[in-house]
């Protein structure tokens, strides 16, 4: 029912994903909810998601991660049909579990703010142990952007600490009978005994230690996208981006976390920018991909990653902050900048274009209009042109791949009823699928 259902959004677009057609998907993502397909049903709840906030109009609706979202539904759909792949991979999970991870001594790294475009708010606090491994305490639930300042003063739910998020980001806890899940997130079950103890400045020997360059890569639970400690030297800004240099002269653009509306982080990323010059730890983590743009290491230039905290360094923080600032929360003054020295130069990587951003603009608009953007009079000559490029570009197989795609999209003949005739309507579906999984593939794999 699913994969059907996402098949009719190709044809339509979006502008005839109206009522009933929203209906069908979520009548099969109950469906894939009684049949344990968790993932499945996730993907295609941020479909609907996707479609409703593209016909309201809502400033936060993003048509490339509709696209991304549309791909995980007919992958994952495709491999259920099919039968292929791992099983436990494609089925998803219903809920995180929790498995004990014995006594815990933990110190507190910095406080984030969290805002969902699915309806979701709160905070996380991110932890660090005596190995350097990271851990979360999370309180985010349904709501709006408004939760998350009551969130950060409220109580920390794991064990009786009495402390708030916002106390624990600069304390200390130590734990008995932990609990977490793969993540590293902790789990705040009855059986779990935490109390507080005295934090650790990012200044102190146990943490700064820590950070280091862009190259150096804190230890990670499972691969999650969990923060980076950098030690770092501002460059300068372009457009909404601060550009600062690690110790080996390797650059790095830094953003306010996606969906993040809060003007205090904005405001004192703008402040940090204008302070060429200034040495800084930081944290910071990957900018999740939402495909409208080429992974930076794709096209051989600096990566993004989005700032969470600062501290150290030039910096001269109130002693209340505990030697960092959250900078979701903590103002920022320019008296607490001090730049000792120059700014380092930029590295200015060589102006480069996107072979596949036409490829994946058609792939987008599929999505966006249906069908008929591939197939109304002189569009098709503009995507054999496309295609010409891209193997001209020595990306044959995204060649075909889109050739495939036009094909797909063209009139077929129709019987007496008006229907089409020798096809079972999936064709345009098939072949975006498989256009969209090259290009998630190619975008993916390691520079």
């Amino acid at each position: 029912m699913i994969e059907d259902a996402a098949g009719q959004v190709l044809e339509a677009g979006l502008v005839g994903a109206g009522a009933a057609l929203q209906g069908q998907l979520l009548a099969g993502v109950h469906q894939a909810r009684l049949r344990s397909l968790h993932r499945l049903a996730a993907a295609t709840t941020r479909v609907v998601s996707g479609i409703r906030a593209s016909r309201s109009d809502d400033a936060s609706f993003s048509l490339p991660t509709l696209s991304a979202d549309l791909l995980e539904v007919l992958s994952v759909a495709h491999a259920v049909v099919s039968g292929k792949g791992d099983p436990g991979e494609w089925r998803g999970t219903a809920r995180t579990v929790y498995a004990p991870v014995g006594g815990l001594r933990l110190a507190g790294l910095g406080m984030e703010a969290v805002t969902s475009s699915a309806g979701y708010a709160g905070v996380v606090v991110w932890l660090t142990d005596a190995e350097g491994r990271l851990w979360s305490v999370s309180d985010v639930k349904p709501g709006g952007a408004e939760r998350v300042v009551s969130s950060a003063a409220g109580p920390v739910a794991v064990g009786e600490t009495g402390l708030s998020h916002r106390e624990l980001a600069r304390a200390g806890l130590i734990m008995a009978s932990a609990t977490a899940n793969p993540d590293g997130r902790l789990g705040a079950g009855s059986g779990v005994r935490a109390v507080r103890a005295a934090g650790v400045a990012w200044t102190e020997p146990q943490l700064l230690g820590r950070f280091g360059g862009l190259n150096n890569r804190t230890a990670v639970p499972n691969g999650a996208r969990v923060p980076q400690l950098l030690s770092l030297t501002v460059c300068g800004s372009e457009r909404d981006a601060l550009l600062a240099v690690d110790d080996a002269g390797e650059g790095v653009r830094l953003v306010a976390p996606a969906g993040n509306a809060r003007p205090v982080h904005r405001d004192n990323l703008r402040l940090l920018a204008d302070r060429p010059g200034l040495r800084m730890l930081a944290m910071a983590r990957p900018r999740p991909d939402d495909g409208s743009v080429a992974p930076a290491g794709f096209l051989g230039l600096p990566g993004t990653l989005e700032l969470i905290a600062v501290g150290g360094g030039d910096l001269r923080l109130p002693a209340a902050l505990n030697g960092h600032a959250d900078l979701g929360f903590d103002r920022l003054s320019p008296r607490f900048l001090r730049p000792s020295g120059p700014p380092p130069p930029f590295p200015q990587a060589e102006a480069v274009s996107d072979p596949l951003l036409a490829f994946r603009r058609r792939l987008d608009r599929v999505v966006s209009g249906g069908r008929r953007t591939l197939s109304v009079p002189g569009v098709p000559q503009e995507v054999r042109s496309e295609a010409a490029r891209l193997r001209s570009e020595q990306l044959a197989t995204a060649a075909t791949l889109l050739e495939t795609l036009l094909e797909a999209a063209q009139p077929a003949e129709r019987d007496a009823f008006g229907r089409r005739a020798g096809a079972d309507g999936g064709e345009l579906s098939r072949a975006w699928l498989t256009a969209g999984t090259y290009q998630r593939a190619l975008l993916s794999a390691p520079f």
